[in-house]
């Protein structure tokens, strides 16, 4: 009995204390449970091997990393870029100016969806990401309007790319890119080099899969170990995008 006793308070005291929003992040990163279980694939890159972001680039083939060496910093490393980004807490997600973004990206993922199903789709989603822990990214254009936004969180050794959505009048601005190009880069900036995966979660359409593989990623329903993308540890607070 005093042994049983011991055990439970042991548990009781390893147990990880959250706050609201990390605790309810743990569900929609999909690690809130412990155990065998069965995953969804996620696209994973070791950062483990690499010194720098730099290093990362130069490791792809050329089409790819044209991407980052040519292609984004046309769009936003000009003197009067297309697209500026701006980072703010994911509590700041506001109706009226981030909301819409996502119903036109449901709208345009769904088309085929019941008069009002991707509105309530896009409510959800916007909902679960606001209530996370976590940064906002927001692609701003030259009226100041937010036409894009991309959610990143850290926990353990990976960051995480949760969420991306943009409006479609800016879909060949390299949008999506410059949010990888920013988790890559906290990733290795993170505090004695912490983070040593980068998780962009799973994907159903196969060759947005093989785009991810074209960067270095591996899709694979391991991650979540000791081994590969362990999410076990604190929350790991983000650096500005402005600053990387």
């Amino acid at each position: 009995m005093p042994a049983t006793s011991h055990t439970k308070q042991q548990h009781k005291t390893n147990r990880r204390k959250y706050s609201w929003r990390e605790w309810f992040s743990l569900s929609p990163m999909g690690v809130r449970s412990s155990g065998p279980r069965k995953r969804r694939r996620h696209s994973v890159l070791s950062l483990g091997d690499m010194s720098s972001y730099d290093e990362w680039v130069a490791s792809l083939a050329k089409k790819q990393r044209r991407t980052f060496v040519k292609n984004i910093p046309s769009v936003f490393d000009v003197a009067e870029p297309v697209l500026t980004v701006r980072t703010i807490p994911a509590a700041k997600l506001a109706w009226s100016v981030h909301f819409p973004i996502v119903v036109d990206h449901e709208r345009r993922m769904y088309p085929n969806s019941w008069l009002l199903g991707f509105y309530f789709a896009a409510a959800i989603r916007f909902l679960v990401a606001k209530a996370m822990d976590g940064v906002i990214d927001e692609y701003v254009d030259r009226d100041g309007n937010v036409q894009a936004w991309a959610q990143t969180i850290a926990k353990g050794n990976t960051i995480r790319g949760m969420w991306f959505y943009q409006n479609e009048a800016v879909n060949k601005n390299f949008i999506w890119f410059h949010s990888l190009r920013t988790i890559v880069k906290r990733g290795f900036s993170s505090p004695d080099r912490q983070i040593k995966w980068v998780d962009i979660g799973p994907s159903g359409n196969k060759e947005i899969r093989k785009v991810k593989a074209e960067y270095g990623f591996v899709d694979t329903g391991e991650w979540g170990t000791e081994e590969l993308a362990c999410y076990d540890g604190n929350f790991i607070a983000l650096p500005d995008a402005s600053i990387l």
